[in-house]
Protein backbone atom coordinates (compact mmCIF):
# COMPACT_ATOMS: atom_id res chain seq x y z
CA UNK A 1 0.00 0.00 0.00
CA UNK A 2 1.18 3.52 -0.64
CA UNK A 3 0.71 6.31 1.68
CA UNK A 4 1.55 9.74 1.02
CA UNK A 5 2.15 12.67 3.07
CA UNK A 6 3.52 16.37 2.22
CA UNK A 7 4.33 19.74 3.80
CA UNK A 8 2.74 22.55 2.21
CA UNK A 9 4.34 26.17 2.80
CA UNK A 10 4.97 29.39 1.29
CA UNK A 11 7.93 30.91 0.19
CA UNK A 12 7.66 34.54 0.86
CA UNK A 13 10.98 37.08 -0.52
CA UNK A 14 13.34 36.44 1.38
CA UNK A 15 11.88 33.81 4.18
CA UNK A 16 9.84 30.25 4.24
CA UNK A 17 6.97 29.93 6.33
CA UNK A 18 5.90 26.66 6.76
CA UNK A 19 1.78 26.65 6.86
CA UNK A 20 0.93 23.26 7.29
CA UNK A 21 2.36 20.10 8.17
CA UNK A 22 1.17 16.45 7.15
CA UNK A 23 -1.68 16.21 4.45
CA UNK A 24 -2.80 12.68 3.91
CA UNK A 25 -3.08 12.13 0.70
CA UNK A 26 -4.68 8.76 0.53
CA UNK A 27 -3.89 4.89 1.05
CA UNK A 28 -3.63 2.71 -2.57
CA UNK A 29 -3.66 -0.60 -3.44
CA UNK A 30 -4.50 -3.70 -2.32
CA UNK A 31 -3.61 -5.34 1.21
CA UNK A 32 -0.79 -7.57 1.63
CA UNK A 33 -1.48 -9.56 4.63
CA UNK A 34 -4.72 -10.80 6.07
CA UNK A 35 -5.77 -8.07 8.71
CA UNK A 36 -3.96 -4.88 7.90
CA UNK A 37 -6.08 -1.55 8.94
CA UNK A 38 -8.02 0.78 6.87
CA UNK A 39 -8.28 3.37 9.73
CA UNK A 40 -12.51 2.87 9.59
CA UNK A 41 -12.25 0.32 12.83
CA UNK A 42 -12.90 3.76 14.53
CA UNK A 43 -15.98 5.05 12.62
CA UNK A 44 -18.58 3.96 15.48
CA UNK A 45 -18.79 5.85 18.79
CA UNK A 46 -21.06 4.69 21.82
CA UNK A 47 -20.88 6.37 25.02
CA UNK A 48 -22.81 8.18 27.66
CA UNK A 49 -26.43 7.48 28.18
CA UNK A 50 -27.23 5.34 25.03
CA UNK A 51 -25.67 7.88 22.66
CA UNK A 52 -23.57 7.18 19.60
CA UNK A 53 -21.75 8.97 16.72
CA UNK A 54 -21.62 7.94 13.29
CA UNK A 55 -18.67 8.56 11.00
CA UNK A 56 -19.02 6.83 8.14
CA UNK A 57 -20.87 9.73 6.71
CA UNK A 58 -19.73 13.05 7.35
CA UNK A 59 -20.02 15.58 8.94
CA UNK A 60 -21.17 12.37 11.72
CA UNK A 61 -24.38 11.66 12.23
CA UNK A 62 -25.72 11.35 16.16
CA UNK A 63 -27.22 7.67 16.26
CA UNK A 64 -29.45 6.70 19.29
CA UNK A 65 -29.97 2.90 18.91
CA UNK A 66 -27.43 1.68 21.23
CA UNK A 67 -27.80 -0.01 24.61
CA UNK A 68 -25.08 1.11 26.99
CA UNK A 69 -25.51 2.80 29.99
CA UNK A 70 -21.82 4.30 30.51
CA UNK A 71 -20.71 7.32 32.94
CA UNK A 72 -17.02 7.32 31.80
CA UNK A 73 -15.37 3.44 30.37
CA UNK A 74 -16.24 2.91 26.90
CA UNK A 75 -14.31 1.72 23.63
CA UNK A 76 -16.24 0.88 20.26
CA UNK A 77 -14.80 -1.35 17.90
CA UNK A 78 -16.07 -1.38 13.73
CA UNK A 79 -14.25 -3.84 10.94
CA UNK A 80 -12.64 -2.83 8.07
CA UNK A 81 -15.74 -1.22 6.68
CA UNK A 82 -16.87 0.81 9.41
CA UNK A 83 -19.37 -0.99 10.12
CA UNK A 84 -20.10 -1.71 14.02
CA UNK A 85 -18.83 -4.85 15.59
CA UNK A 86 -19.10 -4.56 19.08
CA UNK A 87 -18.67 -2.25 22.34
CA UNK A 88 -18.21 -2.15 25.95
CA UNK A 89 -17.87 -0.04 29.00
CA UNK A 90 -15.75 -2.58 31.53
CA UNK A 91 -18.60 -4.57 33.05
CA UNK A 92 -20.74 -5.97 29.97
CA UNK A 93 -19.69 -6.02 25.82
CA UNK A 94 -22.79 -5.80 23.34
CA UNK A 95 -22.60 -6.78 19.73
CA UNK A 96 -23.47 -5.47 16.83
CA UNK A 97 -27.24 -6.28 17.00
CA UNK A 98 -27.13 -4.33 20.36
CA UNK A 99 -27.33 -7.48 22.94
CA UNK A 100 -24.86 -8.27 25.55
CA UNK A 101 -22.87 -11.27 24.91
CA UNK A 102 -23.70 -14.38 26.71
CA UNK A 103 -20.28 -14.87 28.23
CA UNK A 104 -20.88 -11.70 30.03
CA UNK A 105 -24.53 -11.71 30.48
CA UNK A 106 -25.90 -12.07 33.67
CA UNK A 107 -29.51 -13.07 32.37
CA UNK A 108 -28.00 -16.36 31.09
CA UNK A 109 -26.27 -17.53 34.35
CA UNK A 110 -22.69 -15.67 33.22
CA UNK A 111 -20.62 -13.20 35.12
CA UNK A 112 -20.09 -9.91 34.02
CA UNK A 113 -16.57 -8.33 33.74
CA UNK A 114 -15.05 -7.33 36.67
CA UNK A 115 -14.54 -3.43 35.31
CA UNK A 116 -16.52 -0.41 35.87
CA UNK A 117 -18.31 2.02 33.79
CA UNK A 118 -17.36 4.69 36.25
CA UNK A 119 -13.34 3.92 35.33
CA UNK A 120 -11.90 6.36 33.20
CA UNK A 121 -10.68 4.28 30.33
CA UNK A 122 -11.38 1.31 28.90
CA UNK A 123 -9.31 -0.29 25.93
CA UNK A 124 -10.14 -2.99 22.94
CA UNK A 125 -7.20 -4.36 21.04
CA UNK A 126 -7.31 -6.73 18.30
CA UNK A 127 -5.00 -9.47 18.09
CA UNK A 128 -2.26 -8.80 15.53
CA UNK A 129 -1.83 -12.73 14.92
CA UNK A 130 -5.33 -14.14 14.91
CA UNK A 131 -7.54 -11.11 13.48
CA UNK A 132 -10.82 -12.87 14.96
CA UNK A 133 -10.18 -12.02 18.64
CA UNK A 134 -10.24 -8.94 20.05
CA UNK A 135 -8.07 -8.34 23.68
CA UNK A 136 -10.04 -6.01 26.46
CA UNK A 137 -8.13 -4.24 28.82
CA UNK A 138 -10.74 -3.01 31.94
CA UNK A 139 -10.02 -2.04 35.68
CA UNK A 140 -11.77 -0.63 39.04
CA UNK A 141 -12.49 1.77 40.08
CA UNK A 142 -11.44 4.01 43.42
CA UNK A 143 -14.88 3.97 45.10
CA UNK A 144 -13.76 6.82 47.06
CA UNK A 145 -11.70 4.41 49.03
CA UNK A 146 -9.73 6.60 51.25
CA UNK A 147 -7.68 3.62 52.99
CA UNK A 148 -4.49 3.26 51.53
CA UNK A 149 -4.01 -0.36 52.29
CA UNK A 150 -7.70 -1.20 50.82
CA UNK A 151 -7.00 0.97 47.71
CA UNK A 152 -3.83 -1.03 46.66
CA UNK A 153 -6.42 -4.04 45.78
CA UNK A 154 -7.51 -1.90 42.94
CA UNK A 155 -6.80 -4.17 39.54
CA UNK A 156 -6.78 -4.09 35.62
CA UNK A 157 -8.15 -7.14 34.24
CA UNK A 158 -7.67 -8.01 30.52
CA UNK A 159 -10.49 -10.28 28.46
CA UNK A 160 -10.63 -12.11 24.68
CA UNK A 161 -13.89 -11.83 22.38
CA UNK A 162 -13.65 -13.84 19.83
CA UNK A 163 -15.96 -12.21 17.12
CA UNK A 164 -16.62 -15.42 15.09
CA UNK A 165 -18.56 -17.08 18.64
CA UNK A 166 -22.46 -17.12 18.74
CA UNK A 167 -22.88 -17.63 15.24
CA UNK A 168 -20.75 -14.43 13.93
CA UNK A 169 -22.01 -12.44 16.33
CA UNK A 170 -18.89 -12.33 18.90
CA UNK A 171 -18.52 -13.73 22.39
CA UNK A 172 -16.56 -13.40 25.06
CA UNK A 173 -14.32 -16.37 25.66
CA UNK A 174 -11.93 -15.76 28.45
CA UNK A 175 -12.47 -12.73 30.79
CA UNK A 176 -11.27 -11.01 34.22
CA UNK A 177 -7.77 -12.51 33.62
CA UNK A 178 -5.60 -10.41 36.17
CA UNK A 179 -3.39 -8.45 34.28
CA UNK A 180 -2.01 -6.01 37.50
CA UNK A 181 -3.05 -5.03 41.03
CA UNK A 182 -2.56 -0.92 42.18
CA UNK A 183 -3.91 0.10 38.94
CA UNK A 184 -5.32 3.48 38.16
CA UNK A 185 -8.13 3.79 35.80
CA UNK A 186 -5.59 4.56 32.93
CA UNK A 187 -4.80 3.21 30.16
CA UNK A 188 -3.78 3.87 26.46
CA UNK A 189 -1.95 2.30 23.17
CA UNK A 190 -0.47 2.99 20.29
CA UNK A 191 1.17 0.81 17.48
CA UNK A 192 4.63 -0.71 17.73
CA UNK A 193 7.06 1.17 15.21
CA UNK A 194 6.59 -2.28 12.85
CA UNK A 195 3.00 -1.47 11.93
CA UNK A 196 1.74 -4.80 13.64
CA UNK A 197 2.14 -5.22 17.26
CA UNK A 198 0.57 -2.94 20.01
CA UNK A 199 1.92 -0.96 23.43
CA UNK A 200 -0.58 -1.31 26.25
CA UNK A 201 0.08 1.60 28.71
CA UNK A 202 -1.10 1.96 32.27
CA UNK A 203 0.10 3.95 35.18
CA UNK A 204 0.41 2.53 38.73
CA UNK A 205 -1.00 4.11 41.83
CA UNK A 206 0.96 5.79 44.48
CA UNK A 207 4.04 6.15 42.02
CA UNK A 208 5.58 7.54 38.89
CA UNK A 209 5.91 3.91 37.33
CA UNK A 210 4.46 3.33 33.84
CA UNK A 211 3.85 -0.23 33.11
CA UNK A 212 3.78 -1.14 29.32
CA UNK A 213 2.98 -4.83 28.14
CA UNK A 214 3.74 -5.64 24.53
CA UNK A 215 0.28 -7.48 22.20
CA UNK A 216 2.44 -8.99 19.18
CA UNK A 217 1.22 -11.77 16.79
CA UNK A 218 2.01 -14.31 19.30
CA UNK A 219 -0.38 -12.90 22.27
CA UNK A 220 -0.04 -10.72 24.95
CA UNK A 221 3.27 -10.65 26.62
CA UNK A 222 2.47 -10.38 30.69
CA UNK A 223 5.32 -9.07 31.81
CA UNK A 224 5.39 -5.27 31.25
CA UNK A 225 8.50 -3.19 30.62
CA UNK A 226 8.44 -1.01 33.98
CA UNK A 227 9.16 2.81 33.16
CA UNK A 228 9.65 5.50 36.59
CA UNK A 229 8.86 9.18 35.32
CA UNK A 230 8.01 12.09 36.15
CA UNK A 231 5.71 12.97 39.32
CA UNK A 232 4.53 10.53 42.15
CA UNK A 233 0.71 10.70 42.61
CA UNK A 234 -0.76 9.59 45.76
CA UNK A 235 -2.56 6.32 46.03
CA UNK A 236 -5.93 6.42 47.10
CA UNK A 237 -9.54 7.96 45.77
CA UNK A 238 -9.81 10.02 42.81
CA UNK A 239 -6.25 10.37 42.19
CA UNK A 240 -6.53 7.55 39.98
CA UNK A 241 -9.16 9.03 37.55
CA UNK A 242 -7.52 11.07 34.77
CA UNK A 243 -6.94 9.86 31.43
CA UNK A 244 -3.48 9.59 29.59
CA UNK A 245 -3.14 10.00 25.96
CA UNK A 246 -0.21 8.70 23.16
CA UNK A 247 0.09 11.22 19.93
CA UNK A 248 -0.62 10.16 16.53
CA UNK A 249 2.53 10.08 15.72
CA UNK A 250 3.47 8.11 18.72
CA UNK A 251 6.17 10.41 20.01
CA UNK A 252 4.33 11.90 23.19
CA UNK A 253 2.74 10.95 26.14
CA UNK A 254 -0.02 12.72 27.89
CA UNK A 255 -0.70 12.31 31.88
CA UNK A 256 -3.74 13.37 33.33
CA UNK A 257 -3.78 13.68 37.22
CA UNK A 258 -7.32 14.21 38.74
CA UNK A 259 -7.01 16.29 42.26
CA UNK A 260 -8.58 14.55 45.31
CA UNK A 261 -11.36 16.87 45.62
CA UNK A 262 -12.95 19.16 43.17
CA UNK A 263 -16.13 20.64 45.16
CA UNK A 264 -16.71 20.98 49.05
CA UNK A 265 -13.13 22.53 49.63
CA UNK A 266 -11.30 21.93 46.34
CA UNK A 267 -7.60 20.50 46.98
CA UNK A 268 -6.26 22.64 44.04
CA UNK A 269 -3.48 19.59 43.32
CA UNK A 270 -4.52 18.56 39.25
CA UNK A 271 -2.04 18.43 36.93
CA UNK A 272 -0.27 17.42 33.39
CA UNK A 273 2.78 16.09 32.78
CA UNK A 274 4.34 15.20 29.05
CA UNK A 275 6.84 12.38 28.27
CA UNK A 276 8.41 11.45 25.44
CA UNK A 277 7.06 8.44 23.69
CA UNK A 278 9.07 5.57 21.86
CA UNK A 279 7.47 3.23 20.17
CA UNK A 280 10.43 0.82 19.26
CA UNK A 281 11.09 0.03 22.82
CA UNK A 282 8.14 1.53 24.76
CA UNK A 283 9.96 4.08 26.40
CA UNK A 284 8.75 7.03 28.37
CA UNK A 285 11.14 9.35 29.43
CA UNK A 286 12.14 13.29 29.99
CA UNK A 287 8.86 14.58 32.02
CA UNK A 288 7.52 18.18 31.18
CA UNK A 289 5.35 19.53 33.66
CA UNK A 290 2.67 21.57 31.39
CA UNK A 291 0.22 22.71 34.18
CA UNK A 292 0.09 22.13 37.78
CA UNK A 293 -2.21 23.53 40.88
CA UNK A 294 -5.54 23.22 38.93
CA UNK A 295 -8.71 22.53 40.66
CA UNK A 296 -9.50 20.09 38.01
CA UNK A 297 -8.27 18.64 34.65
CA UNK A 298 -9.84 15.26 33.49
CA UNK A 299 -8.75 15.00 29.74
CA UNK A 300 -6.76 16.45 27.01
CA UNK A 301 -6.04 15.31 22.95
CA UNK A 302 -3.43 16.29 20.71
CA UNK A 303 -4.31 17.48 17.15
CA UNK A 304 -3.86 15.09 14.36
CA UNK A 305 -0.37 17.16 13.30
CA UNK A 306 0.74 16.48 16.80
CA UNK A 307 1.52 20.02 17.09
CA UNK A 308 -1.18 21.38 19.29
CA UNK A 309 -2.33 19.69 22.84
CA UNK A 310 -5.90 21.09 24.40
CA UNK A 311 -7.02 20.91 27.93
CA UNK A 312 -9.88 21.92 29.96
CA UNK A 313 -9.22 23.14 33.06
CA UNK A 314 -10.86 24.35 36.13
CA UNK A 315 -9.47 27.57 37.53
CA UNK A 316 -12.02 27.85 38.68
CA UNK A 317 -14.48 28.47 36.00
CA UNK A 318 -14.20 25.58 32.70
CA UNK A 319 -11.83 27.46 30.28
CA UNK A 320 -10.04 25.17 27.60
CA UNK A 321 -6.53 25.84 26.72
CA UNK A 322 -4.16 25.08 23.51
CA UNK A 323 -0.21 24.72 23.86
CA UNK A 324 2.32 24.52 21.37
CA UNK A 325 4.44 21.47 20.97
CA UNK A 326 6.68 22.70 18.68
CA UNK A 327 9.91 23.51 20.60
CA UNK A 328 10.50 20.50 23.41
CA UNK A 329 11.10 22.79 26.45
CA UNK A 330 9.36 22.77 29.69
CA UNK A 331 9.31 26.81 29.56
CA UNK A 332 8.61 27.07 26.24
CA UNK A 333 5.69 25.02 26.08
CA UNK A 334 4.25 26.45 29.44
CA UNK A 335 4.34 29.55 27.71
CA UNK A 336 2.78 29.18 24.81
CA UNK A 337 -0.78 28.49 26.44
CA UNK A 338 -4.09 30.28 24.86
CA UNK A 339 -6.85 30.76 26.33
CA UNK A 340 -9.47 29.63 24.06
CA UNK A 341 -12.17 31.33 26.32
CA UNK A 342 -14.81 29.96 28.42
CA UNK A 343 -15.55 25.86 28.05
CA UNK A 344 -19.08 24.41 27.78
CA UNK A 345 -20.18 23.19 31.55
CA UNK A 346 -18.90 20.04 33.46
CA UNK A 347 -15.76 19.54 30.58
CA UNK A 348 -15.59 15.69 30.48
CA UNK A 349 -13.54 13.76 27.64
CA UNK A 350 -11.76 15.30 24.75
CA UNK A 351 -11.11 12.91 21.85
CA UNK A 352 -9.73 13.40 18.23
CA UNK A 353 -12.61 11.87 15.38
CA UNK A 354 -11.67 10.09 11.90
CA UNK A 355 -13.07 13.52 10.56
CA UNK A 356 -9.87 15.72 12.62
CA UNK A 357 -11.54 17.25 14.35
CA UNK A 358 -11.92 17.14 18.34
CA UNK A 359 -15.15 16.06 19.89
CA UNK A 360 -15.78 17.05 23.75
CA UNK A 361 -18.53 15.91 26.41
CA UNK A 362 -20.34 17.78 28.86
CA UNK A 363 -21.40 16.05 32.22
CA UNK A 364 -25.15 15.75 32.49
CA UNK A 365 -25.59 17.88 29.31
CA UNK A 366 -27.37 17.29 26.66
CA UNK A 367 -24.45 17.96 23.90
CA UNK A 368 -20.84 17.93 22.68
CA UNK A 369 -18.99 20.31 21.68
CA UNK A 370 -16.17 20.35 19.19
CA UNK A 371 -12.74 21.88 17.74
CA UNK A 372 -12.87 21.99 14.24
CA UNK A 373 -9.63 23.17 13.08
CA UNK A 374 -7.42 21.94 15.96
CA UNK A 375 -4.09 21.89 13.67
CA UNK A 376 -4.45 25.77 13.50
CA UNK A 377 -3.33 28.10 16.71
CA UNK A 378 -5.48 29.98 18.67
CA UNK A 379 -8.64 31.28 17.81
CA UNK A 380 -8.04 29.74 14.26
CA UNK A 381 -8.73 26.23 15.67
CA UNK A 382 -12.23 27.53 15.87
CA UNK A 383 -13.45 26.37 19.15
CA UNK A 384 -17.75 25.60 19.20
CA UNK A 385 -19.23 24.89 22.72
CA UNK A 386 -22.46 23.31 22.09
CA UNK A 387 -21.88 22.41 18.58
CA UNK A 388 -24.12 19.11 18.46
CA UNK A 389 -27.12 18.80 20.55
CA UNK A 390 -28.07 15.60 22.06
CA UNK A 391 -31.56 13.54 23.06
CA UNK A 392 -29.99 12.35 26.42
CA UNK A 393 -27.05 13.38 28.28
CA UNK A 394 -23.30 12.70 27.29
CA UNK A 395 -21.93 12.46 30.69
CA UNK A 396 -18.31 12.16 31.78
CA UNK A 397 -16.85 10.19 28.82
CA UNK A 398 -16.20 9.84 24.83
CA UNK A 399 -15.03 5.81 23.72
CA UNK A 400 -11.06 5.34 23.87
CA UNK A 401 -9.29 4.71 20.53
CA UNK A 402 -5.16 4.08 20.11
CA UNK A 403 -2.86 6.40 19.00
CA UNK A 404 -3.26 7.18 14.90
CA UNK A 405 -6.37 4.60 14.99
CA UNK A 406 -8.20 6.46 12.28
CA UNK A 407 -5.37 6.93 9.41
CA UNK A 408 -2.84 3.54 10.95
CA UNK A 409 0.11 3.53 8.06
CA UNK A 410 0.19 7.37 7.67
CA UNK A 411 3.89 8.30 7.94
CA UNK A 412 4.03 11.54 9.43
CA UNK A 413 6.80 14.19 8.48
CA UNK A 414 8.39 15.80 10.81
CA UNK A 415 11.44 17.78 12.18
CA UNK A 416 13.55 18.22 15.21
CA UNK A 417 11.52 19.62 18.01
CA UNK A 418 14.06 22.97 18.73
CA UNK A 419 13.18 26.66 17.92
CA UNK A 420 14.98 27.27 14.57
CA UNK A 421 12.57 24.91 13.46
CA UNK A 422 9.95 26.61 14.57
CA UNK A 423 10.66 29.79 13.29
CA UNK A 424 10.68 30.77 9.79
CA UNK A 425 13.97 30.05 7.97
CA UNK A 426 16.12 32.20 5.76
CA UNK A 427 16.54 31.74 2.20
CA UNK A 428 19.15 29.43 1.40
CA UNK A 429 18.67 27.61 4.80
CA UNK A 430 19.52 23.64 5.02
CA UNK A 431 16.39 21.62 6.78
CA UNK A 432 16.01 17.82 7.62
CA UNK A 433 13.02 16.19 7.91
CA UNK A 434 12.41 12.49 8.16
CA UNK A 435 9.25 10.47 9.05
CA UNK A 436 8.86 9.14 12.98
CA UNK A 437 7.80 6.50 14.47
CA UNK A 438 8.44 3.79 11.98
CA UNK A 439 10.73 0.99 11.30
CA UNK A 440 8.76 -1.44 8.93
CA UNK A 441 10.66 -4.06 7.04
CA UNK A 442 10.58 -3.68 3.65
CA UNK A 443 9.42 -0.48 3.54
CA UNK A 444 10.81 2.18 1.12
CA UNK A 445 10.32 5.69 0.89
CA UNK A 446 10.52 8.64 -2.09
CA UNK A 447 11.10 11.52 -1.25
CA UNK A 448 9.88 14.85 -3.85
CA UNK A 449 10.63 18.73 -3.09
CA UNK A 450 9.36 21.55 -4.66
CA UNK A 451 11.09 24.57 -4.37
CA UNK A 452 14.25 23.49 -2.89
CA UNK A 453 17.20 20.87 -3.92
CA UNK A 454 17.69 17.47 -2.11
CA UNK A 455 21.13 17.37 -0.73
CA UNK A 456 20.97 13.89 0.87
CA UNK A 457 18.38 11.96 1.03
CA UNK A 458 18.93 8.54 3.88
CA UNK A 459 15.99 5.86 3.97
CA UNK A 460 13.27 7.58 5.91
CA UNK A 461 15.28 10.73 6.39
CA UNK A 462 16.04 13.70 3.54
CA UNK A 463 18.05 17.08 4.03
CA UNK A 464 16.36 20.15 1.98
CA UNK A 465 18.02 23.28 1.04
CA UNK A 466 15.46 26.10 0.62
CA UNK A 467 16.46 28.18 -2.52
CA UNK A 468 13.48 29.52 -4.28
CA UNK A 469 10.57 32.00 -3.30
CA UNK A 470 7.01 31.18 -3.62
CA UNK A 471 5.04 27.75 -2.70
CA UNK A 472 7.15 24.91 -1.29
CA UNK A 473 6.84 21.32 -0.88
CA UNK A 474 8.03 18.23 0.66
CA UNK A 475 6.35 14.77 -0.45
CA UNK A 476 7.17 11.36 0.76
CA UNK A 477 5.41 8.19 -0.65
CA UNK A 478 5.83 5.49 1.79
CA UNK A 479 5.68 1.77 0.35
CA UNK A 480 4.79 -0.88 2.63
CA UNK A 481 2.77 -4.52 2.74
CA UNK A 482 -0.34 -2.86 3.89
Amino acid sequence: MLNCCNVNFVIPKHTLWIISLLILLGHYGNAQTPHCATGKEGNIWYFGDSLGLDFNTLPPQLVTDGKMYTYEASATVSDGNGDLLFYFNGEYVWNRNHQIMPGVNPATGAVKLSGSESATQVLALQHPGLPELYYLFYMNTFDQAVNTQQDTTRRMFYAIVDITADGGLGDVVSKNNLLFSKTTEKVISARHCNGIDWWIVTLESGSNRFLVWSLDQLGLNLTPKIYSSGKISPPFDAYKAGNIKISNNANFLLKCSYPLRVFNGPTWDGYAELFRFDNATGTISAPILVIDSVRSIYSAEFSPDNNKLYFNLWTPSDSLYQFDLCVWDSTTIRNSKVNLGKAADNTGQLQLGPDGKIYITSTYRNYLSVIHKPNLAGAACQYEPQAIATPRECLLGLPTFPASYYAPYKPYITQDAVVENCTPPCADSLRKYYVTGQCRNGASYAWNVLGGTVEQQQHDTVWVRWTQPGTGLVAVEHTWAC
